[in-house]
């Protein structure tokens, strides 16, 4: 499995966390897969060296199992979505928190809710600051609207990015964005303020967050934070829960560092996911590219 790089964040994943994490989330599709359909997935992670050189960040061998047991998860791989929308006030349960706990067999990763008034207040400030100075950044911001969608007929054409019609924005919304919206107005004050109302909305309607942090930076624990993110998002999905990968804090080290020292996390740890988690009606799903696309 390699790291494309030709579909990164660019400045917006500037030291390419997200995208290894990405490919880390595809491995543990592929280990869910392979258990449901009678295989095991034996799992050899790139060392850093060769990573760098080749953009190779894994080896997957598959073993045929004598008694298949089959993977609750599977399920959950055609369903898993990310929900843009406001989340209900309600608490999540402790055994939910503390089985997802137990999701995580990665020595060196560590997960963390919050879910307290404070935390929960504190969290949709430091998220709120981060957004400001995303939209900023012109190289960052820029980079990233690259992967806006603004019709239904571009995406359906490209089959990737992010678009308001996914979210949970009122009809009338979606229609003015399909056909009023054009990129030099994303580009500008309208798109930058709409993502900066848009999120403080969402920061607000958030009962339960989670961070995913690595105790040092490599391909491998960039991988498996990918693994661990996609575990939970499966097991949310199948618990009926909605997930949103917020990346403001990581993606800006300004802002990381403030985020780890606000939230008693370790200097030395590498803070790879914060996401938001609980309950919503779904919103629209995205379309994705066919696997012959990413198959080389």
């Amino acid at each position: 499995m390699f790291a494309d790089s030709n579909r990164s964040l660019g400045s917006a994943d500037a030291e390419h966390r997200l995208i290894q994490m990405s490919v880390g989330c595809a491995l543990e599709n592929i280990r869910v897969a392979a258990n449901q359909l009678g295989y095991r997935a034996d799992i050899s992670l790139t060392p850093n060296a060769e990573y760098e050189k080749t953009g190779m960040c894994a080896k997957v061998s598959l073993v045929s199992e004598d008694q298949p047991q089959g993977n609750p998860l599977f399920d959950s791989i055609f369903k898993r979505q990310t929900t843009r929308s406001p989340y209900l006030a309600e608490p999540t349960p402790e055994i939910i928190k503390s089985s997802m706990m137990g999701l995580n067999d990665f020595s060196n990763i560590s997960l963390r809710w919050f879910d307290d008034s404070a935390d929960l207040a504190a969290m949709a400030e430091i998220n709120d600051a981060a957004c400001v100075a995303f939209t900023k950044d012109d190289s960052a911001y820029l980079d990233s609207l690259k992967w806006w969608r603004y019709s239904r007929e571009e995406i359906l054409k490209k089959r990737d990015g992010i678009s308001i019609f996914t979210s949970a924005a009122p009809s009338a919304i979606k229609q003015y964005f399909q056909y009023g919206v054009s990129p030099e107005d994303m580009a500008g004050d309208f798109g930058r303020q709409g993502e900066i109302d848009l999120m403080k909305n969402l920061f607000a309607a958030t009962p339960l967050w989670g961070v995913i942090t690595a105790s040092d930076v490599s391909n491998a624990s960039r991988l498996q934070s990918g693994q661990l993110f996609e575990r939970i998002f499966l097991d949310a999905t199948r618990q009926n829960y909605r997930m949103q990968a917020i990346n403001y804090v990581s993606e800006q080290q300004e802002y990381a560092n403030k985020f780890k020292e606000q939230f008693r996390i370790p200097k030395t740890d590498e803070l790879l996911m914060v996401f938001r988690m609980g309950k919503a009606e779904l919103c629209e799903k995205s379309v994705r590219l066919p696997l012959s696309d990413i198959i080389v």
